[in-house]
C-alpha cells in the first residue's frame, strides 16, 4: 500500500466535536453569522442567496432611518442590551460591520447567558405536558 509510506494513518474516525453545550451554541450562531455577512455580500451585488435545502431568512431589514439588524437565536431575537433588540444601521456595508463585531463578542463569550437563557425557555416549550 501506498498510503502507508506517503501518510500518516490513524484510527480515528469521528471529527472532533465540541466539549460542552455552551461552545457548541457559539459554534453554530458563529456559522450563522457568517451566512448571514454572505448574504449581505450577496444582496450588495444584486444576486439572491442559494441555500439547497432551505431558505435562509434575512436577519436586517429597512426603515425610513436606515437599515435594522437582530441577531436571531433559536429562532428569537437575541436581547443584545437590557431592552435592546435591534442594531440601527445606516447601510448594506454598517450592517456587515455590526455582524461582524456581534461574531467578535459571541466567541469572546459576552452572550453565553443570553444563549443559555434562550435556549432553555425553547426547550420548556418543547417538553411533554402531563394530562390532567
Amino acid at each position: 500500500m501506498a498510503l502507508d509510506k506517503a501518510l500518516v494513518l490513524s484510527q480515528n474516525t469521528k471529527q472532533a466535536t465540541p466539549k460542552d453545550a455552551l461552545t457548541a451554541r457559539r459554534n453554530r450562531l458563529i456559522n450563522r453569522i457568517h451566512n448571514q455577512i454572505e448574504y449581505v455580500q450577496r444582496e450588495k451585488e444584486g444576486q439572491l442567496p442559494q441555500r439547497a435545502y432551505r431558505r435562509l431568512a434575512r436577519w436586517w431589514w429597512q426603515e425610513d432611518k436606515g437599515y435594522f439588524l437582530s441577531i436571531q437565536y433559536c429562532r428569537l431575537p437575541m436581547e443584545l442590551a437590557k431592552g435592546k433588540y435591534s442594531i440601527q444601521c445606516a447601510d448594506l456595508d454598517a450592517v456587515a460591520n455590526a455582524l461582524r463585531a456581534v461574531e467578535k463578542a459571541i466567541a469572546a463569550g459576552d452572550y453565553d447567558n443570553v444563549m443559555s437563557d434562550q435556549a432553555e425557555r425553547t426547550k420548556r416549550n418543547f417538553r411533554v405536558r402531563k394530562a390532567a
